[in-house]
């Protein structure tokens, strides 16, 4: 009889691994896991090779029809998870060793042999654990310990957004933590961002900007103009005098100096974010991470509009675990909020309900709304450059609101 196992898991599991080999640091099975012979000979020329793993590569490393390695990373597009693939895998290999150490042991039995060493042997089954399930005990004590030394000074909260309302509230950016901020467009959304990757990155951390609307260069200039405080249409108009080409000189000089990503590819998957991402982090380092924005992401899956956005938005979550950094993600607010009164505009949860799982999937949920933005087509309106803050939800503190002040053409938010 043939011992079990699942040829389709065993290449499905191969083919994530080829399209992306930064999974292979997060796989659980160990060559030795694969029935098939085909099949581990693949990984373990994966293992080897890296990065510099593709079809071509691991077909003269193996010397396995092309054909065959293809069909693999065909079947890994089936899903997008690799896990359930690896759960399989798992367990079949588990019932192998099973069958194989019940053999031996029968055996030994029949032959007078005493085996309670090979008893002992099915308690290593439990390899696999992930360590889901942790004792209290474990944890407790670190904890105390943790707040002792956050009372007296010695851990930081998080990181700092240098804005007195967020900081305030959110208490730092934590590690791990899924932060969204929300507006209809134009509010300026990427601005805050923006003037946040700053902040942080001027205390000498790490900041990656993803970017799926804005090219690069405008990026950049609208942080040299945030910097210098020279306005935006002093630059378009032509009228720059020798103050403000100082002034942009020396802020180009600061940014020079910061360590500050940036990617303006477009029509990325959350994955494809993750794996840049982690590779970023390991060659620069990376404090925290922002995505401009969420509704741009290419699906992760098929379905409807709400699954997709909400298992993107469980991704996006997963991968600021992983990464374990703060990562910021704008988004686009639903429309519904522009047909209520002009002074009840500022946006509240129930605007994020048609975009998916947001809502609980986000530990931190800012809001921006500047009413000026309403009344300017009127006539007699005098700009009050007003940019109201709502921290709608804050998994581990308050919510509340807060006030600052807007001037589009420097793209910065200031204290009032």
């Amino acid at each position: 009889m043939e011992l079990p196992y699942n040829k389709r898991a065993e290449m499905a599991l191969i083919g994530h691994a080829i399209n992306d080999c930064t999974v292979l640091s997060d796989f659980r099975v160990n060559k030795e896991d694969f029935y098939l012979e085909t099949n581990y000979r693949i990984f373990e020329a994966l293992s080897k090779l890296g990065n510099k793993s593709n079809l071509i590569t691991i077909q003269e490393a193996t010397n396995i029809d092309l054909v065959y390695i293809n069909d693999c990373t065909t079947l890994a597009y089936s899903s997008a998870d690799y896990k359930s693939f690896e759960e399989v895998v798992i367990q079949k290999s588990l019932l192998r060793k099973q069958i194989l150490l019940a053999q031996e042991i029968m055996n030994n039995a029949y032959n007078g042999v005493d085996s309670t060493d090979l008893f002992k042997q099915s308690n290593d089954f439990n390899q696999y654990d992930d360590g889901e399930l942790v004792m209290i005990k474990d944890i407790v004590i670190d904890e105390v310990d943790a707040i002792e030394k956050y009372n007296d000074g010695k851990i930081d909260p998080g990181l700092m957004t240098r804005m007195k309302g967020i900081d305030l509230y959110a208490n730092g950016l934590k590690k791990g933590d899924l932060i969204y901020i929300g507006a209809r467009p134009s509010m300026g959304k990427s601005a805050l961002s923006n003037q946040i990757a700053l902040n942080i990155a001027a205390q000498n951390k790490s900041v990656a900007i993803f970017s799926l609307e804005m090219q690069n260069a405008k990026i950049v200039r609208r942080m040299l103009v945030n910097q210098s405080r020279v306005h935006l249409k002093i630059i378009k108009d032509r009228r720059l005098d020798s103050d403000s080409i100082k002034r942009l000189t020396n802020a180009s000089a600061k940014l020079f100096e910061q360590n500050i990503a940036i990617s303006d590819k477009g029509s990325q998957k959350v994955g494809d974010i993750l794996r840049k991402a982690k590779r970023h982090k390991k060659l620069h380092g990376l404090d925290v991470l922002i995505i401009d924005h969420f509704h741009l992401l290419k699906p992760t899956i098929s379905g409807t509009t709400y699954e997709k956005r909400s298992y993107d938005s469980q991704l996006l979550k997963e991968m600021a675990k992983e990464l374990n950094i703060p990562v910021i993600c704008l988004c686009q607010l639903s429309r519904s909020l522009e047909h209520r009164p002009i002074g009840e505009r500022m946006p509240i949860m129930s605007d994020l309900k048609e975009t998916g799982s947001l809502e609980q999937d986000g530990d931190v949920i800012l809001f921006l709304n500047r009413p000026d933005y309403w009344h300017k087509n009127e006539r007699d309106y005098v700009n009050t450059h007003d940019a109201d803050i709502s921290v709608a939800k804050n998994r581990d503190g308050e919510t509340g609101n807060f006030r600052m002040k807007w001037y589009g053409g420097t793209q910065r938010f200031e204290e009032c």
